[in-house]
């Protein structure tokens, strides 16, 4: 995995091997040549020899560095989520390891920053050539240096603030899954994000706070709704991704503390959540997007839920994303879904997703794209003022069963879905274009903003950023000045203020982008 040769001696090699998960011993670790590499010892000792069941909780050592002027001392990097991740040194050339880089208490010498669930798991690791007690290491959200060799550790990606609050200070790794902006004001902002749950702003995303108190699945925050008559008022959903469980979670103080709202839902993740605005304010009627499960309803502000799923889905598929409310007609309701695929063996079959549309509040369902077939819907805006008009936001997929390729885009119906036109002039190549967002602007019914994602197990790179249309999806152009990455789940307008747009990436935090005149 690694690779370090002597400064000075350069017959003295010590290589990283990796250590495969789940297997009867554990085979990795450090190796030691003082002969150009004919012949290797084992120099392990110290070092955590754990095998796991997969490849994060498996002791692995993949990057190694050695000090310049001192050459007996070494460093590694523990690539495990546990037992003892972070960074080992030794000062005898391998003779004996400690560890060095302690994130927990009661010995702990490493400051985590705003983000302290996800661990020091080491994916990099560098030493200054000039001041060896300077090193620097990276996990998967975090970077940290010493400039005492290890002694002791500061988080090198933000500034703490007070009261709980934090500023970025230009290293952005995480990933969003919703932001929302509260109507009545501009600079409170909302996010959601995948493994670091909820946060907050209230400079208009000058700096976050992370509040979790109530939760019982904090890790990821998939769906958020501001109440717009009674601003403190917020409704969430969370849950795990690595397995199908969560809810809805309800707060009365701006996003402070957070009160269960489940009784009635399965136990599954909750990607989309809608509020009827016209609802009573202290009985509001909500609907869910319950993974697996369909959709849900309630009519007292979530403290009971039901299902409404009479003819929805497709041969059982009931993996519901996107949860979208006609805005001219509360009881006209849309539902994307996500197609299934069912591995069996070698071979794959696919269950269709698609649009649906209830126009009696839920009571039942219909398909509506079966003329232009969208495989898997994830996201659904209807136009203010003209309810015939609607945009669906669809990824390309091989549907295996029919050995057919459906390709993503826009879609648009300007009959209230009887029939579709795919809108993807100036997107690119249809083949793996994928939009997850679609945003229509306050501004105007024809000015949209749509994001492109990218697609999972490829050689390339397929997100292709921003696009801005503004006659209604016939053509598009990209907007992306100033992205430093291509790859987006979500983008928000500010209801009150149209010219101000928020994007969440993957990978790369928040963007807030600036339109000044959206209807040119």
């Amino acid at each position: 995995m690694g690779l370090v040769i002597h400064p000075t001696d350069t017959n003295t090699l010590y290589v990283t091997m990796w250590a495969k998960p789940d297997t009867a011993s554990w085979d990795g670790g450090v190796y030691k040549s003082i002969d150009g590499g004919d012949h290797w010892t084992e120099k392990n000792n110290g070092l955590p020899q754990t095998i796991g069941v997969e490849e994060g909780m498996t002791s692995n050592y993949p990057v190694i560095v050695i000090d310049p002027n001192q050459p007996q001392t070494l460093y590694v990097g523990n690539n495990s989520w546990t037992p003892d991740p972070g960074i080992y040194t030794t000062t005898d050339g391998g003779k004996h390891w400690s560890w060095i880089s302690r994130d927990e208490e009661p010995d702990q010498n490493v400051d985590p920053g705003w983000i302290t669930e996800q661990g020091v798991a080491v994916k990099s690791l560098a030493i200054d050539p000039v001041q060896p007690n300077r090193l620097y290491f990276g996990t998967s959200t975090h970077v940290f240096t010493t400039d005492n060799g290890g002694v002791s550790w500061n988080q090198a990606y933000t500034e703490p603030m007070a009261d709980g609050y934090w500023q970025g200070n230009g290293l952005e790794t995480t990933c969003i899954q919703d932001v929302a902006v509260d109507p009545a004001d501009s600079q409170r902002i909302y996010a959601g994000y995948w493994d670091m749950g909820f946060l907050k702003s209230k400079d208009g995303g000058a700096s976050f706070k992370r509040t979790s108190n109530g939760f019982d699945y904090g890790a990821n925050a998939f769906s958020i709704v501001v109440d717009p008559d009674d601003a403190k008022t917020l409704y969430t959903s969370f849950g795990w991704w690595e397995e199908n469980k969560g809810g809805v979670w309800k707060s009365s103080n701006y996003g402070e503390s957070w009160q269960e709202r489940r009784n009635g839902l399965p136990d599954a993740q909750v990607w989309s959540i809608a509020m009827d605005m016209t609802s009573p304010r202290n009985s509001r009627t909500l609907y869910a997007a319950s993974y697996d499960h369909g959709v849900y309803k309630t009519t007292d502000g979530g403290s009971n839920w039901s299902a409404i799923n009479t003819d929805l889905g497709v041969d059982g598929n009931l993996q519901v994303r996107k949860i979208a409310i006609d805005p001219n007609n509360p009881s006209t309701l849309y539902a994307g879904i996500e197609a299934k695929q069912i591995e069996n063996g070698n071979d794959a079959s696919t269950i269709q997703g698609g649009l649906f549309k209830s126009t009696d509040a839920g009571a039942s369902w219909r398909r509506i794209d079966t003329p232009l077939p969208q495989l898997s819907v994830w996201d659904i805006e209807v136009a203010a003022g003209d309810s015939q008009t609607i945009y669906t936001a669809v990824s390309s997929e091989y549907d295996h069963s029919r050995e057919i390729e459906y390709y993503g885009g826009v879609y648009k119906s300007s009959d209230g879905g009887v029939t579709w036109t795919q809108m993807i002039n100036g997107l690119g190549r249809k083949k793996n274009l994928d939009v997850l967002s679609i945003a229509v602007s306050p501004a105007g019914p024809d000015i949209l903003y749509a994001v492109t994602s990218d697609a999972p197990y490829h050689d390339n790179s397929s997100g292709r950023g921003i696009f801005k249309s503004r006659d209604g999806g016939e053509h598009w152009n990209p907007v992306n000045n100033g992205l430093s990455v291509l790859n987006f789940s979500s983008i928000t307008i500010d209801p009150s203020n149209p010219t101000l747009l928020y994007a969440g990436s993957g990978g790369n935090g928040i963007f807030k982008g600036v339109d000044p005149a959206p209807t040119q």
